[in-house]
């Protein structure tokens, strides 16, 4: 009698598992993400594999097309110490094509930074040059005299770039190649020294 018992307890059991509601049976998981952390991760990762090609970096269009929330995913794998260095290095350009304040502080920000590696000081001083043309040279000036020779050239090209560029205005140009005279002035390398004056033409 005792078995029969248990038997049917067992029974009564398993007909409310298998009849629960389809809304028990879909519930989130145990450390699932609510819809709105489950977009940050996934913008996450949408972006780490743009930026993870042996190769070929992503194009513009791409990451725009992911919106704002793309910026700050771009911020993000940039402070992760876990990265590849070419994905952070990939990130810091990649912020440089969004408009707005944001992109704007976190390149001045990187490039602010005394402890910032040469290798991403110099992509950070590319980045701001060609994002914000004539207003990023205070900012390129201030590096001008940078132990790093890598630094250097990248502040001589990035003002020879827009000292030579039409689409700077002629006034501004102007005002770049005697900023330029000047610095090639104190250059400790004659190679870069010779390398700029070439590009200036």
């Amino acid at each position: 009698m005792r078995r029969a018992l248990v038997l049917s307890w067992i029974l009564s059991v398993m007909g409310c598992v298998s009849s629960s509601p389809a809304s028990a049976q879909t519930s989130p998981r145990a450390g699932q993400t609510t819809p709105h952390a489950g977009r940050t991760t996934g913008i996450d990762a949408q972006v780490r594999e743009l930026l993870s090609g042996v190769e070929d970096a992503p194009a513009r269009e791409e990451l725009l097309a992911l919106g704002p929330d793309a910026l700050e995913a771009l911020i993000r794998l940039h402070g992760d110490a876990q990265a590849l260095p070419v994905q952070r290095l990939r990130a810091i350009t990649c912020a440089s094509w969004f408009d707005g304040d944001r992109a704007h502080g976190f390149l001045v920000g990187l490039a602010r930074t005394p402890s910032l590696d040469p290798i991403q000081l110099r992509t950070t001083l590319r980045a701001l040059a060609a994002r914000e043309g004539a207003q990023a040279v205070p900012e390129l000036v201030r590096h001008a005299s940078h132990a790093d020779v890598a630094v250097r050239e990248a502040v001589l090209q990035s003002l020879a770039m827009l000292a030579t560029d039409q689409a700077v205005s002629a006034s501004d140009r102007a005002s770049l190649r005697a900023t330029l005279e000047s610095l090639l002035g104190s250059e400790r390398d004659a190679e870069l020294v010779r390398a700029i004056r070439a590009r200036l033409g």
